[in-house]
């Protein structure tokens, strides 16, 4: 490799961790921190932490009792049904990517190391796309958090409990608190996750495809040494795994919602009362169901290219009279197959992305074609 091709590399590599830390600072933002007690002075990092910890308990109260305000104000309404259940369902992201933190670190520690340890990129050209589109997503949640303070500022009544503010300033400082909590601490660690998630698999995906190719040049080549570069690759996608396939399940679960949210205004737009709420709705489906292809597109590819490599060691093996049954089991035994997975229920494969989505469709329009009609509350 030569000098212009490692700085190519390093430079990608420095752009990753930048991007890295970003999302760690987005998780930051949005109330989802790890303890630690590192730091010599123990005292204030305690006295910080709880305070943080209890003003986000403050503003995840303040959402709560806006969303049992509207559900029961608007009278069980199907939009503000489901604004409650993507609340619920955010609340466990939350407590989720809150536990696991301190792994989303540790795992890019591991990475790095298996990077530098076996000689392996973790990088290539292909995942420009990737910032482009967080980039965007950061930015539609911008315009989506404009077109929600327009349309909750015409219904604030609603908010709380009937109860309508007179004085402008207050009710414009009210909306607006509401409105960057709801998109900072409900809707935004979705998307950082998301983003994380896709950085993170297509660095896997990167490793994966740099062993491929060692083997298919075959210089230097080493079969023993490469198939223990496997296993430990193999190892380090199954934890990978351990540890974020619930949040996969929830995000899966939180686009289950958006696209009832969409499919309720798109069958019965009657029921939306300003175009902003229109808009807010079908920005957070943009949002959201990218982010869910690009999640699930990544986890594809790491099993893809894994298999692929799989496959590579069963034919040199053919070739190969010296393995040993520990080395015959990563080979040949069908349990072997690497993939991730939702909730290690279901495997993030080709078939995972039309399945989910059609199977989410046809529950939404099944739900939607049972209900009667309703008049808009405006």
């Amino acid at each position: 490799m030569g000098t212009e091709s490692r700085d190519l590399v390093k430079a990608k590599e420095k752009k990753a961790e930048m991007a890295f830390k970003a999302l760690f600072l987005l998780f930051c933002a949005s109330g989802i921190t790890k303890t630690s007690t590192s730091s010599s002075n123990i005292l204030n990092q305690r006295i910080k932490a709880t305070t943080m910890r209890t003003f986000n308990i403050l503003v995840l109260l303040s959402l709560l009792i806006v969303n049992i305000s509207t559900f029961v104000a608007k009278n069980k309404d199907i939009l503000a049904t489901t604004s409650t259940y993507i609340f619920l369902v955010s609340l466990l992201q939350r407590s989720t990517l809150s536990a696991h933190l301190k792994y989303f670190q540790n795992i890019l520690i591991r990475l790095k190391y298996v990077s530098k340890i076996y000689k392996l990129s973790s990088m290539d050209s292909s995942n420009k796309w990737i910032y482009l589109w967080a980039s965007a997503g950061i930015l539609l949640y911008v315009i989506l958090g404009i077109c929600n303070y327009f349309s909750t500022y015409e219904q604030q009544q609603y908010l709380l409990f009937n109860y309508t503010i007179s004085q402008p300033q207050c009710k414009i400082l009210l909306v607006m608190f509401l409105d960057i909590a709801n998109i900072l601490y409900v809707l935004l660690p979705f998307h950082t996750f998301a983003v994380y998630y896709t950085l993170l698999c297509h660095q896997m995906y990167c490793l994966v495809k740099n062993l491929q190719k060692r083997l298919e040049s075959q210089q230097s080549f080493q079969f023993i040494q490469a198939l223990e570069t496997f296993k430990v690759l193999r190892k380090l996608i199954q934890d990978i795994d351990t540890q974020l396939s619930f949040s996969m399940f929830l995000s899966t679960l939180f686009n289950a919602c958006v696209m009832h949210y969409g499919v309720n205004s798109l069958i019965r737009p009657m029921e939306i009362c300003f175009r902003s709420h229109y808009a807010a709705v079908w920005l957070l489906f943009g949002i959201s169901y990218s982010a869910f292809i690009a999640m699930a597109v990544t986890g594809i590819l790491v099993h893809e290219s894994s298999e692929s490599v799989l496959e590579e060691f069963k034919d040199l093996a053919c070739n190969t009279d010296r393995l040993i049954p520990s080395q015959k089991r990563i080979l040949f035994n069908d349990k072997n197959h690497i993939s991730l997975t939702v909730w290690k229920i279901i495997p993030i494969q080709r078939s995972f992305i039309i399945c989910t989505l059609g199977t989410v469709l046809t529950y939404c329009m099944l739900f939607n074609g049972m209900r009667a009609e309703r008049q808009p509350m405006c």
